[in-house]
C-alpha cells in the first residue's frame, strides 16, 4: 500500500474545534477533499522532507511539517498515525521559509545517496536525477503554493499521510 501526503487548508476555526475535538479529522478531511483547498503531494513526501530538512525523519521547524513537524490532531489514525497541524502562524513561517528556498538550493539538497542510504520512501533514487528533479521539483511548487495560501488567507494547514 502506498504512503501518500495530503495537505488541507482549513480555516482557523476548523483548527481550533479540531484541537477541542480531534475524532472530527474524518469528517474534515471528508469535507474538504477534492477541493482547492488540498494538495496531494502523492509518495514525494518523504524525499521533500529530507531534501528541506537534510534528516529522515526530524529537522527543523517549519521545514520539518511534512514529515514531523506541526501538532498532531489527537490519536486519531488517519492512515499512517495522526494527522498534524500546523496554526496559521506557523504557516506563516513555513510560506516564508520555502520562498526563500531558490530551485538551486532544492536540487543541491536533493542527494541521491542520502535518500538511498537514509531509505526515504519510496526508494526510486536509482532512476535519472533529472527525471527525479522534474517530478520533484513540481511537488516542491505545489507545496510552497499552499503555504503561500495558506499564509495570505490566514489559514490552518493539515498533513495527513493515508
Amino acid at each position: 500500500m502506498s504512503m501518500i501526503c495530503e495537505l488541507f487548508l482549513v480555516p482557523e476555526a476548523t483548527a481550533k474545534n479540531l484541537n477541542a475535538d480531534p475524532t472530527g479529522i474524518h469528517d474534515v478531511l471528508e469535507s474538504v477533499g477534492g477541493s482547492e483547498d488540498v494538495v496531494s503531494l502523492e509518495k514525494s513526501w518523504h524525499g521533500l522532507h529530507f531534501a528541506l530538512t537534510g534528516t529522515a525523519w526530524e529537522g527543523q521547524p517549519p521545514l520539518n511539517f511534512l514529515a514531523s513537524g506541526g501538532t498532531p490532531i489527537g490519536d486519531e489514525d488517519v492512515g499512517y498515525g495522526p494527522a498534524r497541524l500546523l496554526d496559521p502562524a506557523g504557516v506563516a513561517a513555513l510560506h516564508a521559509a520555502l520562498s526563500q528556498l531558490t530551485d538551486e538550493q532544492f536540487e543541491r539538497s536533493f542527494d541521491l545517496a542520502g535518500l538511498e542510504r537514509e531509505e526515504i520512501y519510496p526508494s526510486i533514487w536509482d532512476e535519472e536525477l533529472e527525471e527525479l528533479m522534474e517530478e520533484y521539483g513540481h511537488y516542491l511548487q505545489e507545496f510552497k503554493q499552499i503555504a503561500k495560501r495558506g499564509a495570505e488567507s490566514g489559514q490552518a494547514l493539515i498533513v495527513a499521510i493515508r
